[in-house]
This record gives C-alpha cells, structure tokens and sequence, in this order.
C-alpha cells in the first residue's frame, strides 16, 4: 500500500471514530432529560452541595402565551406551533429512548386514544436525530404530528423538565392546564372533555387508576396531591414485599433517620442513581435508605444484582404509595426523622437525593 492510500485510509477511519464519538455523547446527553427524568438545575438555588435541593413540578402558568414552537417534522418540514392557532391542542414531550415513552407507544398507536376530543390536536415534541425518530414512529404505528427537537431546547421554555410530561394549549395559543408529569397524567390530559378556562370550574386530571369520573368540579374540592408532601408531614405508613423475598414496613425505622427513594427500572436516572446510593450506603452503612421500586419482579431483581445492592428494595404494584407521597415521578426521594416526620421537601432527581445524603453525616 502506498503511502498515500494509507493515509486516505487512516483518515476515513478518524472521520468516522469522530462520528460514532459524537453520536455517542449526544445520546448520553439526552439520557440526562429520558425518562420521567425531572432532574433539572433550580436557578434559585445556591450551590452548597450539602444544602437539599428540593423541587416541585411548577410549569408554565395557565394561560401564559406558549413559547414558540418551530421544528421540523418528521418529513424534514418545518412545522410552527401557531398554525393551530384555533384549535385546542395537547402538547406531549417524548423521547424515543425514555422507557416510559416505550410504553406509551402501543396506546398512542391506538385510534381511540382520543376519542372523547375530537376537537383536540395531538402534536408529539420528540427529541433527538430525525432519521431516527422517524424510524421509530413508523415502526411503532403512530400517525399524528411529531415534530422534533435535538437536545431539549423546547422542552427547556416549557419547562417540562422531563418525558414524557405535557399540556393543553387552548385555540388562542395559551397554556391550558398544569404541566401533566408522567404517561398516565398525560393520558389524563386526552380524556378530558373539555379545556378548562379561568372560571373557578376546572376539569380534574386524573389517572386511569384512580376510581373517580372526570367530571367538572371546582379545583378547590381535588385531593389528588402531584408536588410531593410539604416539610412536618407525616410520612404515610406502608407495607410492601423485598424484592429479595419477605416484607417491610416503613414502621421497623421508627427511631431512625431514613431516606426513602422512588425508582423505577425503566427510569435511566434512576439507573445511575442506584449505583451511587450503594456506594454511599457502603461508606455510611448506619444510613438507613429504603427504595420504592415499581414493574416487574425479575426485572428488579436483576437490576438488584447488576448493581450489587445491599439496600433494601421494595415493590410497589403501581403508583400507589407514590399516590400517598403527592408525586407519580421517579427518580425522588423524602427525608423521615426518628418520629416518622418528613423533614424537607420531595428532593427530585440525582442531584437532589444524593444531596439529602449528606444530612446522614450530621446525624440529623
């Protein structure tokens, strides 16, 4: 081989070494907003590490103007969110590579997802490379509008700090509803018979689990709590089978300090989280941590050996005791004290719980 060809050679493989390099941190990037991911930086927050940072799903305000929203379909055109000007629309953040978009996909691909909104225009903000969205929208059956973002640009202006999260936007181009969190409160949002307006008279978001009607009533007169317990709560009482056999009650912690954890092994986050608990809970095995998982046994099981986990893990059926604690997100944590009080607000995301690790190393 000449010297030339090998050079030619050498540098079409660093080309695409340089290619396959950036795909790869592009998609670890965007594992950083998967999932109910709702791990995002609080511009009011200081930086002391020791501080929890404690957060709550807040959203846009109803009837704020939605930010502009121009990105191109899955067709390569570009779509602007102000043609719809007329006509209700729900807004729904998604990501292919988030698990529980995955299973929002069958029921998207459904007909009668919407059948009680005629009226009411699905538009899908995906994330990531268009090629692949458009793959994976085609494979999974869902023929209404996607439009795509690379990163979470858009996702950012609405503040919908995660997938899938979304809104009701009214014919006017106003937000219309509270930021839904999670499939099943996006869901909620495609049931509804109506947009609410600003009267008093609200449509209530409920989750398909929940026995009540979605029926019109004032917002007052709603017991559904999604922000998470306040501080002086007291920690609602539970019993759930380990994942490595047996049962536990939040009750045996009665006289010590415990950080309660909500996972989901379908949540990425959650993923990198587990690992660095277990390092902590090594390092301060008196910290008591307890994990709430939910899905699958197997599934939780595995991910128990993948990460060598000597904390206690327990299951939840569905969202049920996440219902008690006020949020239906994961990755989340709550601080109890020895008398079974929650000590600070819900600490959502990585950062947020690792931080509540630290009031351990005080011994408070």
């Amino acid at each position: 081989m000449s010297f030339l060809s090998f050079t030619l050679v050498l540098g079409i493989g660093l080309l695409f070494w340089l290619y396959f390099h950036f795909e790869w941190q592009q998609r670890r990037t965007l594992q950083s907003v998967n999932g109910l991911v709702i791990a995002y930086s609080l511009e009011h927050q200081d930086n002391n590490p020791l501080k929890p940072r404690t957060s709550v799903a807040q959203g846009l305000i109803r009837g704020q103007e939605a930010p502009e929203l121009i990105l191109p379909d899955l067709m390569g055109k570009m779509f602007d969110l102000r043609e719809l000007h007329g006509k209700k629309v729900l807004l729904i953040f998604f990501n292919p590579d988030c698990g529980f978009c995955n299973q929002m996909a069958v029921r998207l691909a459904s007909p009668n997802w919407m059948t009680s909104n005629g009226d009411l225009v699905p538009v899908i903000v995906s994330t990531g490379n268009l090629e692949y969205n458009k793959t994976w929208f085609q494979r999974h059956s869902i023929s209404v509008q996607v439009v795509v973002q690379k990163v979470f640009e858009v996702g950012k202006l609405y503040k919908a700090i995660g997938t899938p999260t979304g809104y009701l936007v009214d014919e006017h181009g106003k937000i219309a509803s509270p930021l839904a969190v999670g499939a099943e409160e996006v869901f909620s949002l495609a049931r509804l018979n109506s947009i609410p307006n600003e009267s008093n008279t609200k449509k209530i978001i409920v989750p398909h689990h929940e026995t009540m009607q979605n029926i019109a009533r004032p917002l007052s007169e709603s017991k559904l709590l999604r922000n998470g317990l306040p501080p002086g709560s007291e920690a609602p009482d539970f019993c759930l089978p380990l994942v490595e056999g047996g049962q536990w009650c939040l009750n045996q912690y009665r006289g010590q300090q415990v950080l309660l954890v909500f996972s989901d092994p379908q949540c990425g986050p959650c993923n990198q989280l587990l690992p660095q608990l277990e390092e902590f809970h090594r390092r301060a095995p008196s910290a008591q941590i307890l994990i709430i998982s939910r899905g699958n046994e197997a599934e939780n099981k595995r991910k128990v050996s993948e990460n060598g986990l000597t904390i206690p893990v327990v299951l939840q059926r569905q969202w049920e005791i996440s219902r008690l604690y006020g949020m239906f997100a994961t990755p989340i944590g709550y601080m109890v004290n020895e008398q079974g009080i929650i000590t600070f607000g819900v600490a959502i995301g990585i950062d947020a719980v690792l931080a509540l690790c630290h009031h351990f190393d005080k011994g408070k």
